[in-house]
Order: structure tokens, then sequence, then C-alpha cells
């Protein structure tokens, strides 16, 4: 404007939260328009599978985070959602009045699924941008652009592919989705045994200009990177796993503390084991492995620790030893007071079905050295220790 300045300012902004009604509107637009940004693709698997699929919908798991309000979300190992909202605003100066806002919703969400593929380790990234109504010279529309923070991240992570278009200008009451593939480019790349970790280090970088104003900032969610944003790790451990993904690189949301079940319902086999945990829990002074009581184990993947762990709780319980905490936790009978761990005689196919579950657990979550876990124990009649 001739004779005047003006200053093009990025706020962050509370928005009331959604009713219900609102949010299922607002469910149904996010599918709709997940789905055109990435059609012809297979639905999302389920929330936990060790393969998730790439997603052509807007993933179940984040749908706390469609709330209308700012929100970082971790719904399981597999996931992180976020919610922000924005406002950009034009002001005039000297006088700081105001001459142009546009209020701006910003999802986004990781969704993990390269873990049984053999491949990179990989992960899809969506962002689903909704504007409001501009007013004053923003009426028209805002231009803005946006990329992912893998490009400036190189040494954690890259892009491989992006489905979605984005507008030059948006308009009031428009809704724009892109998905990127992001790919592990961190130590897990590129040799075994190394982790790299994503965490805080993922979002957009957002341009935006008005005449020859330039403002740009970086969204994880928690605007200009203040706290967590969005949660990714990915390892490429070797000989910690079993089973078909043993050898093959993966990622989770290692933000979530996953929880390893004995059901004797699901798996009656189990049931002297279920039992044994089911009353460790009750009457051991930590209780182990219970959130409520905020004790909850950590993988031990030291064979000398293990091996210590077993001596401490088994030598003088046989044939067949289950000790609790496991022999594979920071928590083993060799590491705990005297009084806080458990060891009884199962039987060898119980003994046998705990191996199992507990690798293919240790497995499907990358649970790595020193990962933290909760246990549960579901016993025949469907009583659960918590």
């Amino acid at each position: 404007m001739s004779g005047s300045r003006a200053c093009l300012l990025i706020k962050p902004i509370s928005p009331p939260p959604l009713t219900g009604k609102q949010r299922q509107e607002r469910v149904k637009a996010l599918e709709t328009s997940v789905s055109r940004a990435r059609p012809d693709v297979a639905p999302e698997a389920a929330a936990g599978s060790v393969q998730a699929a790439i997603p052509s919908t807007f993933p179940t798991a984040c749908l706390g985070a469609v709330t209308g309000t700012n929100t970082v979300l971790d719904p399981d190992r597999f996931h992180s959602c976020t919610s922000a909202a924005y406002s950009a605003t034009v002001v005039n100066l000297p006088s700081g009045t105001v001459i142009g806002t546009m209020p701006l919703t910003v999802l986004q969400w990781t969704t993990d699924h390269a873990a049984a593929l053999g491949t990179a380790a990989a992960w899809d990234h969506g962002v689903d941008v909704t504007t409001g109504t501009g007013t004053g010279v923003l009426a028209g529309g805002v231009q803005l652009s946006f990329t992912s923070l893998c490009t400036v991240n190189a040494g954690v992570c890259s892009v491989t592919a992006t489905s979605g278009t984005q507008p030059t200008v948006y308009a009031s009451g428009s809704e724009t989705t892109l998905i990127y593939t992001e790919a592990d480019a961190g130590p897990a790349s590129s040799g075994v045994n190394a982790v790299t970790t994503a965490t805080s280090k993922l979002g957009i970088q957002w341009v935006e200009t008005y005449g020859t104003l330039t403002a740009t900032w970086t969204d994880n969610g928690t605007f200009q990177s203040a706290g967590r944003g969005l949660a990714n790790r990915c390892d490429s451990y070797v000989g910690i796993y079993s089973g078909v993904n043993a050898t093959a690189p993966g990622c989770v949301n290692e933000q979530v503390v996953p929880t390893l079940t004995y059901s004797a319902v699901t798996n009656p086999a189990v049931s002297d084991v279920a039992q044994h945990v089911y009353s460790a829990q009750a009457s051991l002074p930590s209780h182990w492995g219970v959130p409520v009581y905020g004790n909850w184990l950590s993988r031990d993947t030291d064979l000398n620790d293990q091996a210590a762990n077993r001596t401490a709780a088994c030598t003088n319980v046989l044939p067949s030893c289950d000790e609790f905490p496991l022999a594979s936790t920071h928590q083993g009978a060799a590491f705990s007071a005297p009084g806080d761990w458990s060891a009884v005689t199962v039987s060898a196919s119980a003994n046998s079905s705990q191996g199992g579950i507990t690798g293919a657990f240790y497995t499907s979550n990358r649970v790595v050295e020193a990962d933290k876990f909760w246990v549960k124990a579901v016993l025949a009649n469907g009583s659960a220790s918590w």
C-alpha cells in the first residue's frame, strides 16, 4: 500500500472444541480428502499389525486428534498425530491495525508401514490443511506452501514420494491434503544394530507471502517446534527379534509404552504363566508391569544379564521354571531386591507358549534395549491383572 507499510504475522490460536456432529463431519471430509490425495491404494491395516499397509483413508487411530483444539496424540506404537491452529494476519504499520486474517487448522500424522518389507524403513506422513473465512486483504485467500521437514533434516529422513497437490492460493473454506512417503536416512539406514530417532524432527516447513512480505515457520504440530510433536524411531537391530522380521528394519512411535499380554482366554497353553504373573503382580512390592504403580519393565538384551536372572530365580525351581519379572528385563531376579521377584514351576508347554508370545511382542513392537513395556495377565475366567 502506497505511503504505508505492513507486517505479516503467523499466530497460534486456540479454536473451540468441535461438537460430536462437527467431528463426524470433519472425519468424513478428511477421509474424502485423503482418498483423493492417494487414490487406488489398499486401506490401512489394523492398528498394531507388524505390517501396516499404505493408508488411503485418514487413520482411525488418529481420530482423537480431530477435536478442533491443539493436540499432540500418541495413540499406539504405529501412529503419532498432531493438530495445530494458526491465524495468518496482516497488520498495517505503523498504526498496528489488522487489515486481513485467515485461520488455518493443520492436522498431521505418521503411519509406520515398512517393518516387514525387508527394504528401507519408511512411514507415511500425512498433512491436512483447512482454512476458515479470510477477512480484509486476505478475503480472496492466502498464498501458502509447505514442504516436509525431511528436506531440511536430510541426515534423519528423506522424502521418497509425494501424493496430492497444493494450490498456490488457499481460498476461504478450502481443504488440502498431501501425503509424503518418508524413509529413514539416519544411522539405521546405513548399518545394522543402529537406531535413528526422528522424533521432534518430523513435520512441515511453511512459507507464506503477501506482496513482498514473507513469513516462514516450522510446524511439527506444536508451533515453532516448541515441544515434541510427531514421533518416530527406526532401528536395524539384528539378533534381538524373532520370526519373519528378525532382520528387517522398521519404525515405531517410541513414545508409546506397549503392553505384553499373557491371556489364557486367547491362548490356553499359557495359562500357568498367566496365573503366575497375575499373582506376582498382585503380591510383589513393586507390582512390576502394572501402569497404576508406574513400575514398568525394560528390555535387557544382554545374554549374560539374562543368564544371571535365570540363575538367581530358577536354580531351585525345576523342571520348568517361570520367573517374573522376565529374565529378559533389567528388573529380573539378579537386579531386583529380595522378595521383589517370583519364580514357580509351570508346565513345559506354558513356558514354550510364553516364549513365543514374548518374542512376537518384542518383534512386532520393535522393543529394543532399555525400551519400557507393561505386562498384563488374563486368566481363563477373563479376570485381568489390571
